[in-house]
Order: C-alpha cells, then structure tokens, then sequence
C-alpha cells in the first residue's frame, strides 16, 4: 500500500457521533497488573474482530473518547484504558518513563489474554503506542496515532515550562484541578460541563502531580523540546503494522508537520488532515473522524 494523504474539512450538519454522545455508558473494570491497579471503561460487542485499545493523553482519562466510542461501538469492542498515574487507575510511586507505561501495559494485555487488538493513542497516548511496537509488537494488528507525541522536537512552551527540573512534583498537586480548569479554558468545548469537573476532581487525587511531573520530565527537555521520538529506536522494531496518523491542520500543542514528516518517511502509512482543527481533532471534527478511523480500521487492505 502507498503512502497516501487525505484532508477532510468541518461539516455543516449535527454530527452523529454528538448525537449519539448520550449512550456512553460503558461498563467499568479494575485489575491489577504488578501491583498496580489499572482501570478501563468498556462499550461494544465481543465479535471476532480484535478489540481497539484507546490511549488518552496526559492529564486526560477514559472519557476523552467519549465523543466517538458510541459510533465505534456499534461493531467493535472498544476498551478505554486509563494510563496509570491517571484517571481511575492507582498512582504509584514509579518512574512513569515511556518504557515502564509501555511495560505495564503489555503485562495488562497479556493478563486479558488480548492475543491482538488495534490501539488508537491520542498525544502522549500515542508515544505509548509507538513504544509498545518495541514491547509486544505481535500483538498490535493497526496502529492509530492521534497527534501523537515522539515524532518531532516541537511542542508547545507549556509541557517545556512543565517540565522545569522539579517544578510540577514539587509544588504542583495544590494545582493541578485549577491547571486541569485553565487548560481547558483554552481548548473549550472539548468536555462537557459535567466531565470537566470530574475530570479535574480525578487531578486532584494525591499523586497526579507527580504522575504529571516525572512523565513530562521523561519525554520533554524545557530547553529543547521533545527529548524521546520514535526515530531513535525504529530500527529495533521489527516489521511495522498498518499505519494511520490523524492530525489537526491548526493544531498548537504539537505541529502537525510531524505527522506529515512521519508519513513521508513510513512506506504505506496514512496521512489523515482534519483543516481548520486542533489537536482534540476526535473532539473538533468527531463525526469526520471517527468515520475515517473506522475506514482505516476495517480496510481489508490496509
């Protein structure tokens, strides 16, 4: 399969997904995985295809895929991960480097006896993904990346400033459901009402800070920018799944310029252009983008 790009421009109608928005209402399941206990949402059928695991991104939890899950779990059995540190799952007192997130998550596949699934990972959930190519790579059939990180230097000043030598441990968890509150004042209409307050009651639980601290520190220099990309290390992966980068034209957390560079390089990946969007593309645009990840996740030739 070629490389191919395709951008897709906001519709004008309701779109579906938003009305479908109500019915998210998925089961809620814990377990523990070497002494951590994870928490997932689940919405969907068991069929014979494999099940998507979703990645939310830092400071973010399971109901970041709210928008789309019901669409999606018309035919697929979806699986809403809460990365530890946030959300519903425990907070240890651990590295929280890109490799121990990739780590644990594996063992919880394992443990599921999830022999293959398809993950889509928004932002940092997407460098987890990429970094789960290194760690269980037979068991990722396709691969969504959702303006991920890990793919280029650049990010925005806030995650430099963030990751200012023991800044946000330090003295940030008296902050962090103000901070939550101001970063989606920026971003608005991502969450509803309701969620915003749930979500900054979940960064509020002692520990996120430095959940937030140490996973920024780990991938983000405040000098330089982005300090761990995929580019290091793809030559220990031994054969690539079917690729999809989505990605915001207007996008000011990370340049969407990584994904087109991305796509460019990876033979037989797909280039999916939401314009006029930022990075919440699947937030922005859902009804467009859960149509093209379904596309992609279904195409028998992919």
């Amino acid at each position: 399969m070629s490389t191919s790009v395709l951008t897709l421009e906001r519709g004008s109608a309701v779109p579906v997904v938003e009305r479908q928005a109500t019915r998210f209402n998925p089961t809620h399941h814990f377990a523990f995985v070497d002494g951590v206990q994870l928490h997932w949402a689940e919405l969907g059928p068991s069929t014979g295809s494999p099940a998507v695991l979703m990645l939310h991104g830092m400071n973010d939890c399971y109901f970041n895929w709210a928008p789309i899950a019901p669409w999606l779990a018309e035919e697929r059995r979806l699986l809403l991960l809460d990365l530890p540190g946030y959300g519903l799952s425990d907070r240890p007192d651990a590295s929280y480097a890109l490799e121990w997130y990739a780590l644990v998550i594996a063992r919880w596949l394992e443990d599921q006896k999830l022999e293959q699934v398809d993950i889509v990972g928004h932002s940092y959930g997407g460098s987890v993904a990429l970094e789960l190519l290194l760690h269980c790579p037979e068991r990722i059939r396709r691969l969504a990346l959702v303006a991920p990180g890990g793919l280029g230097r650049d990010i925005t000043f806030i995650l430099r400033f963030a990751a200012l030598p023991g800044l946000v441990e330090g003295i940030g968890q008296p902050f962090m459901a103000l901070c939550t509150r101001l970063a989606l004042h920026i971003t608005p209409n991502i969450f509803s009402p309701e969620q915003v307050e749930e979500l900054c009651a979940m960064n509020a639980r002692p520990g996120t800070a430095r959940t937030f601290g140490r996973t920024v520190k780990d991938v983000v220099d405040w000098r330089g920018g982005q300090r761990r990309g995929f580019w290091e290390r793809a030559a220990d992966i031994p054969l690539l799944p079917p690729l999809a980068v989505f990605w915001g034209g207007s996008d000011v957390i990370i340049p969407a310029s990584h994904g087109s560079a991305f796509v460019a390089a990876v033979e037989g990946s797909l280039h999916v252009s939401f314009a006029n969007c930022g990075h919440h593309v699947h937030h922005e645009q859902p009804e467009e983008f859960a149509r093209a990840l379904a596309r992609f996740l279904d195409d028998e030739h992919a």
